[in-house]
C-alpha cells in the first residue's frame, strides 16, 4: 500500500512554485521509518543529471517536521491526506532558485515531535547508506547512478533542532562533508562544530556558516566566531548573503538574519548554496 501512495504522491508533489521534480522516497535506511509517510523527499531541478557534476544537499529539519510540508510551497500542504492543511515551507522552491547543479534531499527525522533526535542516523555509516539508497532510487531521474563517493560535494544544512542530527552525521555518518550550514540552529554544540571546522586543511578546507536570528542562537554564533578567531580564519558578517570570495576565504562565518525563525532556510538556502560555490546550471 505504501508504494502505491508514494507513486500517487510523485505526481502530486510537483507544484508551480518548484520546477523540476519533487520525489518521495521509500527507504530502508531512513532516520525514521514510517508506513504512512516517505523516509525522505528529493528535489531534482531540470537539467541536473549524471552527465555533469552534481552536488547533494542534505537539509535537515527541526521540531515537528514533516517532509511533505517542508518541501511544498503550497498554502494548503498536508503531511497525510487526513491531516489538516498548513502552509508549506517552500524548501524545494528555494533549492530551485539556487540554479545549482544539485539534488536536494530532505530526510524525515522525528515525525511531528518536539525533539531533535537523529533516530537511526546515530548508527555508524547509516547516513551514507541513506544517501546511496536515495541516489539509487533517483537513478531514472538522473540518467544514471551516483553514490556518496561520486557526487561533487555534500553540503550539510540543519534548521533549528537539527543541530543534533548534523553533529551525529559529522561524527558517525560516513560522509565526506566540507560545508556545514546552521540555519538558526546553534542552540548547542558550538565546540564540536568548531572542532570539525578546524579539521580542514589548505587542500581540503571546511566551511562552517551559522546564520542566526536573535537570542540564544545569535549569542552562540557570536561566541563561535570569537573562539574560532584564536585558531582559524573567521568572520562575523553584518548581512547575508556574502559574496563567494568572502565565503571561501574563511573557515567559520557568522551572520545575523532578520526573518522569522521558521523562514530562515527558505529565505537563505539559494544564496548560501551559490556562496558555497556549488556548480551552476
Amino acid at each position: 500500500m505504501k508504494h502505491a501512495l508514494v507513486a500517487l504522491a510523485f505526481f502530486a508533489a510537483s507544484h508551480a512554485h518548484a520546477q523540476g521534480r519533487t520525489i518521495e522516497l521509500d527507504l530502508a535506511h531512513g532516520a525514521t521509518i514510517r508506513a504512512d509517510a516517505p523516509e525522505a523527499i528529493a528535489h531534482v531541478p531540470e537539467g541536473v543529471d549524471v552527465h555533469g557534476p552534481v552536488a547533494l544537499v542534505l537539509l535537515l529539519h527541526g521540531y515537528s517536521g514533516c517532509t511533505r510540508v517542508l518541501a511544498s510551497a503550497d498554502l494548503e500542504a498536508r503531511c497525510r491526506a487526513r491531516d489538516r492543511p498548513e502552509p508549506g515551507f517552500g524548501w524545494a522552491a528555494a533549492h530551485e532558485a539556487a540554479h545549482t547543479r544539485s539534488v536536494l534531499l530532505i530526510p524525515q527525522l522525528a515525525w511531528r515531535a518536539r525533539e531533535g533526535s537523529p533516530g537511526r542516523l546515530t548508527i555508524a555509516g547509516e547516513a551514507a547508506r541513506l544517501v546511496d539508497e536515495a541516489l539509487i532510487a533517483l537513478a531514472p531521474t538522473l540518467g544514471g547512478t551516483l553514490t556518496h563517493d561520486t557526487v561533487e560535494s555534500i553540503p550539510l544544512a540543519g534548521h533549528s533542532a537539527a543541530f543534533e542530527t548534523t553533529l551525529a552525521i559529522l561524527r558517525h555518518g560516513g560522509l565526506e562533508v566540507r560545508n556545514v550550514v546552521l540555519f538558526d540552529a546553534l542552540y548547542a554544540g558550538g565546540t564540536s562544530f568548531l572542532d570539525w571546522a578546524r579539521g580542514g586543511t589548505d587542500a581540503q578546507p571546511r566551511t562552517l556558516i551559522s546564520l542566526a536570528t536573535v537570542g540564544r542562537t545569535w549569542e552562540a554564533t557570536q561566541a563561535l566566531v570569537r573562539d574560532a578567531r584564536q585558531s582559524t580564519t573567521a568572520r562575523m558578517l553584518d548581512a547575508w548573503p556574502a559574496t563567494l570570495p568572502d565565503t571561501v576565504a574563511r573557515r567559520v562565518i557568522g551572520a545575523r538574519v532578520s526573518v522569522p525563525h521558521h523562514d530562515v532556510p527558505a529565505r537563505y538556502l539559494a544564496e548560501t548554496l551559490r556562496a558555497l560555490g556549488l556548480p551552476s546550471r
